[in-house]
């Protein structure tokens, strides 16, 4: 990664607080983005590290030593490698593994997905609701692994994203849960952001009061249909047109199956196993292309360490 010493100098009349003028200077940098920056000590003033709160006045300078090269974003890293399942002159599908992010919260994170598609192919510089997404059209968690699309022209990711929108779009996913599960089990349960944990979702019932909860109540529903039993756990096949923030992982711990692994919603289990993932790998995405229309239809296999805490189960 190239680096260089950047100098940010202010030409303004009247003072101006360092995290806003910084915020100016930094395409694609959010205001938190800027202050977890000056919160890492990178940016000096007057030789020592800046607060967010310092006022500069005119003629007065910041200072990034050792500034990494952001022409393009987010930055290219080839050293991840990138698993490709599908990929025409429209999309990409990838399989991400278990603790890698889909793309980066800030500019000047480099282990994503979305840094390694940079990395393969520069279509993807800009494509997206933020320059950060490199055209993923969607994103699963860090501890899940499986199929992310990424579409090469803001176009195509804007019908990508109409089809995610209108529940065009069907995603399976495997999951091992807790505890026995007889038969196929439909969920309609809502859901809404934590009111005080940002990290968190809740689900919303009918006795749910606003205050318990903040923002938007979002629809979801999920289907889930049991594979096979073992002693204490049950391998699921999970189907959902919606895809809202923490689903699948609220809804089966809600309904007294949380999936193996799962550590936010459920409490850690006797067996649980040794790796740092949830039991959840997105298998099969089917969604009509967004150039053609005709349905496409694209799998992947569970990794090598669930299948393998699979064989030990039997």
């Amino acid at each position: 990664m190239t680096q260089r010493t950047q100098e940010f100098s202010y030409h303004g009349s009247k003072p101006i607080r360092a995290d806003r003028f910084l915020q100016q200077q930094l395409k694609g940098f959010s205001m938190a983005n800027v202050r977890q920056l000056l919160g890492s000590g990178a940016i000096l003033h007057n030789g020592h590290g800046c607060k967010k709160g310092t006022l500069l006045k005119q003629g007065e300078s910041l200072l990034w030593p050792d500034m990494p090269n952001l022409s393009t974003l987010p930055i290219p890293n080839a050293k991840i490698p990138l698993s490709i399942a599908f990929e025409d002159e429209a999309l990409l599908i990838a399989e991400k593994p278990s603790g890698l992010p889909t793309y980066p919260l800030s500019p000047l994170q480099t282990e994503t997905l979305a840094n390694a598609l940079i990395a393969y192919h520069s279509c993807f510089q800009g494509v997206g609701n933020s320059p950060l997404e490199a055209g993923c059209v969607h994103r699963l968690d860090i501890k899940t692994s499986g199929l992310v699309v990424a579409a090469k022209s803001q176009k195509n990711y804007q019908r990508c994203r109409s089809l995610w929108q209108s529940g065009k779009v069907l995603k399976t996913y495997m999951a091992l849960v807790q505890g026995n599960l007889e038969s196929k089990i439909e969920i309609d349960q809502p859901l809404a952001r934590h009111k005080t944990e940002k990290s968190r979702m809740v689900v919303v019932e009918p006795t749910t009061r606003p205050r318990d909860y903040r923002g938007p109540v979002l629809k979801a529903y999920t289907k889930i249909a049991p594979q096979q039993h073992y002693a204490d756990f049950t391998l699921v096949k999970v189907c959902i047109t919606t895809g809202i923030m923490h689903q699948i992982r609220l809804h089966l711990s809600s309904c007294g199956h949380p999936i193996v692994g799962e550590d936010l919603y459920n409490q850690p289990h006797a067996n649980k196993p040794t790796w740092q993932r949830y039991f959840l790998h997105a298998a099969h995405i089917k969604l009509p292309h967004p150039q053609t229309n005709a349905m496409l239809e694209v799998a992947s296999s569970l990794p090598t360490e669930l299948d393998d805490f699979l064989q030990q189960l039997r």
